[in-house]
């Protein structure tokens, strides 16, 4: 996913980026908290996936929950603690 959202061997294509971040969050380990935090920014802001900032939260929580540094300043920049 980090690869479409950043264009790294790819064109951007933030569609793709959702897709491989959405079958990334259901594992387990470090990678799974940077997948939700991933998709909580796609979501805040629209990027490949419908603008939806209560679908963000629910990402950047999952993420938090799994201790994901960006996903707590992220829930904190929103002012939903």
């Amino acid at each position: 996913g980090y690869m479409y959202e950043n264009g790294l061997h790819y064109s951007v294509d933030y569609v793709k980026a959702a897709e491989y971040y959405q079958k990334a969050a259901p594992t387990v380990g470090h990678a799974e908290g940077i997948a939700c935090f991933a998709l909580g920014h796609l979501y805040e802001n629209g990027l490949g996936v419908p603008q939806s900032d209560s679908l963000a939260l629910e990402w950047y929580h999952r993420g938090a929950d799994l201790g994901e540094a960006n996903s707590i300043l992220a829930i904190s920049r929103l002012g939903a603690i």
